[in-house]
């Protein structure tokens, strides 16, 4: 049997950090567009990049729609 030639090693969350965002997320009931974590990662983006109204998408498509 030949043996797996790895490229890149995958980059995993913390995994208590993970769980714990993900428990809020159900406990909310929303996991979709315009959560709390989607309006927090618009915020910092907005602080990071500087510009007025960021979009988080979920794929390409709605992004282009947007545009």
């Amino acid at each position: 049997m030949q043996q797996a030639i790895y490229i890149t090693q995958s980059r995993m969350p913390d995994p208590q950090r993970f769980f714990r965002l993900c428990a809020e997320c159900f406990e909310s009931l929303w996991v979709t567009n315009n959560g709390a974590l989607v309006r927090q990662l618009e915020r910092e983006l907005k602080r990071y990049l500087g510009i007025p109204s960021p979009l988080v998408c979920n794929k390409g498509a709605t992004a282009g729609k947007a545009a």
